[in-house]
């Protein structure tokens, strides 16, 4: 993260009873500071599954893209293959034979 200088975004929200406070003089006293890492590693973690999904459901959709377009040129090529089969039998002889000089 420091070399690409990205923003991670941490949204939490950290609620302690005042009667914590009493008596305190840092915030390591308090459980403060032990909240407030729990919910920042909470945040980097739910950040770190998200992009990892997002990467999950590119992947997925690129695989399913090529699995498609393959299956339809697969099936734009057999279709040509027999039209072409076709044109080359006429009442099943061979084109070739039925044409004189070939």
């Amino acid at each position: 993260m420091n070399a690409h200088h990205t923003l991670v975004p941490i949204h939490g929200r950290v609620v302690k009873d005042l009667s914590d406070f009493d008596g305190a003089w840092t915030m390591w006293e308090t459980g403060l500071m032990d909240e407030i890492s729990q919910k920042i590693y909470d945040a980097l973690a739910y950040h770190v599954s998200q992009v990892n999904l997002n990467r999950r459901v590119k992947a997925v959709s690129m695989w399913s893209l090529q699995m498609t377009a393959s299956a339809i040129l697969s099936a734009l090529r057999n279709l040509v293959d027999s039209v072409s089969m076709q044109l080359y039998y006429v009442n099943g002889i061979p084109y070739d034979a039925l044409v004189p000089g070939t």
